[in-house]
Formats: C-alpha cells, sequence, structure tokens
C-alpha cells in the first residue's frame, strides 16, 4: 500500500480553500489541517506534520511570510508552495511559487516533482 501524501492548505478565502480541498482529496492526497491565517497555520504544525503546505501570502493578521519565518523553528518542516497575488515578493526558503490565478493542476504538478 502506497502513502497517501499529506497537505495543508493556508489561504484566507475560504472558498478558494474549499476547492483546494476537494480537488486534492480527489487525487488521493490527506488534507492534513486548513489554516485561514498565520498564526493559526504555525499552531496546527505543532501538532500536524503535513508534506507540502500551499501557502498565500496576503493574508489579513499573520501572513504568509510569518509562517515562512516561522517555519525554521519547527521539527518537521513540509515543503512549501506559495501561491500569491503579491505582484513583486520575493520568498526566502520556498520549493514551489505561484501568481493567482494559478490552475490547481499546475500547483499539483509541482508537489509531483517535489516528491
Amino acid at each position: 500500500m502506497t502513502k497517501k501524501h499529506s497537505l495543508m492548505i493556508v489561504e484566507d478565502d475560504k472558498d478558494l480553500c474549499e476547492s483546494y480541498s476537494r480537488y486534492f482529496q480527489i487525487k488521493g492526497y490527506e488534507i492534513t489541517a486548513v489554516a485561514y491565517n498565520g498564526l493559526e497555520a504555525i499552531k496546527l504544525l505543532e501538532t500536524k506534520k503535513p508534506d507540502f503546505m500551499i501557502l498565500d501570502t496576503l493574508m489579513s493578521g499573520n501572513d504568509g511570510y510569518y509562517v515562512i519565518k516561522q517555519l525554521q523553528h519547527l521539527e518537521s518542516i513540509p515543503k512549501v508552495i506559495v501561491v500569491t497575488g503579491c505582484e513583486k515578493c520575493e520568498y526566502e526558503n520556498i520549493d514551489g511559487f505561484f501568481r493567482k490565478p494559478v490552475s490547481v493542476e499546475k500547483i499539483e504538478q509541482c508537489i509531483q516533482n517535489l516528491m
């Protein structure tokens, strides 16, 4: 039996979150957590250990930049795929990057390439 790869979604747009969740569940991924801001994501990462994280960066409160900075303090760090509407953004220590709008198929292809 093959291991299901686990995924955490961090996105403040609840409709987009739901769309990602449905798509990746159908494709056989385990959705270990969904967070709507960076603080919630870091709290969940203390107990959840996803293989991959889809991360929006422009969120109210603690944003995706906060999450990226806090990851270095965690034991288990997922591969991070940033999906953002930010036009002129620079990120360090991420594994994939897409500007919105992007098809979920392209995000999945990135995850497949990282496996």
